[in-house]
């Protein structure tokens, strides 16, 4: 099903199987030649990606991307709008989900990929919060209409940043977007 998918929305090609039945980013690079000294032995840990995560200028960017003519933020995950003290920056493709891959990378890699505006967007804190960590296999809008829109995004970013898909995220979202074989 992963060609239909691929064929009717135009997911990046770049998705292929991997092993054991995961999807993976394919042609696999090699690690960083200058990978972070034993931070693959350590947890998952916000700060490994700077401090602040994301930036107040990646935040402030993602908020005014996120801003109609009428000045309103509109939620990505409601396209409601969003009461500016409540509003809380989503990271699509979770910087915890992705620590088994960019535990490998270097400060300023993750850095950049923490406050890529492609993988920002603006929800309600309560969403954000509920949505914490977890992948299109694990969460999901309530608003369906948006369901396809965040998991298209979630393997956008996997491709542009070569983090792995697991085959459970790809089956919801063939499932999302209607995708039938």
């Amino acid at each position: 099903m992963m060609a239909s998918l691929v064929a009717k929305f135009a997911v990046p090609a770049a998705l292929a199987v991997g092993a054991a039945g995961g999807y993976t980013v394919a042609p696999a690079d090699p690690a960083p030649a200058v990978a972070p000294a034993g931070d693959c032995a350590q947890p998952y840990d916000r700060t490994k990606f700077f401090g602040t995560v994301p930036t107040k200028s990646a935040r402030e960017a993602s908020i005014k991307a996120a801003t109609n003519e009428a000045g309103e933020t509109i939620d990505f995950y409601t396209g409601l709008k969003l009461d500016p003290k409540r509003i809380d920056i989503d990271h699509i493709y979770a910087a915890a989900t992705s620590w088994p891959v960019t535990c490998a990378w270097t400060r300023a890699e993750r850095r950049s990929f923490a406050n890529d505006l492609l993988n920002l967007r603006p929800t309600e804190l309560s969403i954000n919060r509920s949505k914490s960590d977890q992948t299109p296999s694990e969460w999901s809008p309530a608003n369906r209409e948006f369901a396809c829109r965040y998991v298209l995004l979630y393997l956008r970013v996997a491709a542009k940043w070569k983090l792995p898909v697991v085959e459970t995220d790809i089956e919801a979202a063939e499932s999302a977007c209607g995708v039938t074989q």
